[in-house]
């Protein structure tokens, strides 16, 4: 059994407002699952029965609209995945895919849902998690409409960084992250690359000096 009570992101966690049996009621039923890069969350085939919520790593969100074409984003530790399911039944319009070694803690969402219809502090709490991501995904997509080309990719690269400061995916979903044609990302990548900012060749990426990268967002 893994024990929530003794774990380090408690209190970030829906579990932090449940009673002491429904906590133990609820560790009984979580996961914590070891993943690596390249394995999947998650597809677009079927509705989910689990909720991830990320420990450590990252993993890269593709999007699927409407005209069936993709864009991508990327979650960090802390975030939740798939926690709309735990309100609505659906296919989800996104497959989820580790782009580092991650650690998630998987709930089912039955549990979730369950908690939800008894403890009014737990469902404002998912609730709150729902508002915030949605104000997130505004505000990166909002960005990279109006942001500049520079500003554009040091965003996308800035949310791509892992623990050891690689980046670990391609110049195509890069530019599905941006919307930047791969001719301009080149470009842009080998400016920064001669600034000292970036490491980069064929094979990896490597971020040298991430404040400065950071400062390129809102320049």
């Amino acid at each position: 059994m893994n024990k929530c009570s003794t774990c380090n992101e408690l209190k970030t966690c829906i579990a932090s407002t449940l009673t002491n049996s429904e906590l133990l009621e609820f560790e009984g039923k979580v996961k914590v699952i070891d993943l690596k890069k390249g394995d999947s969350l998650g597809s677009l085939k079927s509705a989910t029965n689990k909720i991830n919520r990320l420990l450590t790593g990252l993993v890269k969100i593709e999007w699927k609209t409407r005209n069936n074409s993709t864009f991508v984003t990327v979650s960090q530790k802390g975030q939740f995945l798939g926690i709309e399911s735990a309100l609505e039944d659906k296919v989800l319009p996104y497959s989820c895919v580790c782009i580092s070694n991650v650690t998630t803690c998987e709930i089912p969402v039955s549990t979730v849902s369950k908690f939800t219809q008894t403890n009014k502090a737990f469902c404002k709490f998912l609730f709150g998690i729902l508002l915030n991501d949605r104000e997130i995904q505004i505000k990166y997509f909002s960005r990279m409409i109006s942001d500049t080309s520079q500003s554009k990719l040091a965003l996308a690269l800035s949310s791509l960084v892992t623990e050891d400061m690689y980046v670990t995916v391609t110049k195509e979903d890069i530019a599905r992250m941006t919307g930047l044609t791969r001719e301009t990302i080149s470009r842009l990548l080998s400016k920064l690359n001669s600034e000292h900012i970036i490491q980069n060749n064929k094979r990896e990426m490597k971020v040298l000096n991430n404040c400065k990268l950071k400062e390129l967002i809102t320049n």
